[in-house]
């Protein structure tokens, strides 16, 4: 079966799943904005509209709702996209001014599939991103209905997340400051650089934890600290998991190059977010794709990413379909 087709079966399975009332919008917003590289909203509009006034119509329609923040993020159950299992990258990433807080599952290949995301913008209160952050844990939660294990950056290890995070029992891996003081397993304060072990229960941010530090590799200023809640997993396992935090950055990547988003500018956060939901749900049938690995053509591939790969043969289909109409043409036009 072509790309083409299976997003085709892609888009008419999660149609489904959507309002009645939005499922022509919704139409609209996948054709113009999923798989595709952004250059305008109205500009991605008249590629799929014939009359550029309706297009303009419809491209206001379909950002001016604000259904899409709760309708698409709905298909994650559907797609099966987290489990109580999955663990889960958590960053932030600067789009032309709004700050996007943004979940994406591990996949351990190389690139995280991004599954939901707020945005603010700076500048902000005092403490108020933190506030934000939190509230974002949650409204995720509320979502898919589990905790999966958080990792983060040392921009998240902050007292108000951390607290938060202990108290309901969701487990997290956070690196720190090596400068941070713990206090260890003697009851003695000291800096997680100045630590014996490198694995041991610690009291960090007034909460019982654990301080794992990752061995000091060739290229790295100094090893990983890291506090986690979680006391089961190996250390080699905690280790693992940040390891491959670094994929949300990947995502980032695809999204702001490959799909256009770095010279897009939108001045409504509501805008933003609906480009962004699109986009990420065109990333989620790129994932239903993964079977397109085992093809002779992309296992002998290695110049570029799976995502680009998947996106530059769906364009040669289109360009192949466009050959076999002009062929046909010209063929009736010799008849």
């Amino acid at each position: 079966m072509s790309i083409l087709k299976q997003k085709w079966v892609f888009f008419n399975r999660t149609l489904l799943s959507i309002p009645q009332q939005l499922r022509t919008l919704y139409t609209f917003g996948f054709h113009a904005l999923a798989t595709e590289r952004v250059n305008s909203m109205r500009g991605n509009a008249r590629q799929i509209v014939t009359n550029p006034h309706t297009a303009k119509t419809k491209a206001w329609r379909l950002l001016k709702n604000r259904r899409w923040h709760t309708v698409i993020p709905s298909l994650l159950v559907q797609l099966k996209l987290i489990t109580p299992q999955s663990i889960l990258c958590l960053d932030f990433s600067d789009f032309h001014g709004w700050q996007v807080l943004t979940f994406a599952v591990q996949t351990h290949r190389g690139r995280a599939i991004p599954v939901y995301f707020e945005i603010i913008k700076y500048p902000i209160t005092e403490k108020s991103q933190n506030i934000f952050i939190v509230s974002t844990i949650e409204h995720l939660v509320k979502i898919i209905g589990c905790r999966p294990k958080l990792v983060m950056d040392r921009g998240f290890a902050c007292p108000h997340i951390i607290k938060h995070l202990a108290k309901q029992k969701h487990l997290f891996v956070v690196r720190i400051k090596g400068v941070k003081q713990v206090r260890n397993w003697q009851h003695h304060l000291v800096k997680a650089k100045r630590t014996k072990k490198n694995d041991q229960k610690v009291q960090a941010y007034t909460k019982n934890l654990r301080l794992v530090i990752s061995d000091k590799l060739k290229g790295m200023p100094e090893p990983w600290y890291l506090v986690t809640n979680d006391f089961t997993s190996t250390r080699e396992e905690i280790v693992t998991d940040y390891y491959h935090r670094f994929e949300i950055e990947e995502f980032f990547k695809d999204a702001k190059w490959l799909l256009g988003l770095e010279w897009v500018c939108y001045y409504r956060a509501q805008s933003m977010a609906t480009v962004l939901w699109f986009v990420i749900l065109g990333l989620w049938f790129l994932e239903t794709l993964r079977i397109v690995i085992l093809q002779p053509e992309w296992k002998n591939h290695h110049a570029v990413s799976f995502n680009r790969f998947v996106y530059e043969l769906l364009q040669r289909e289109k360009n192949q379909l466009i050959i076999q109409y002009c062929q046909a043409e010209e063929v009736v036009g010799y008849a």
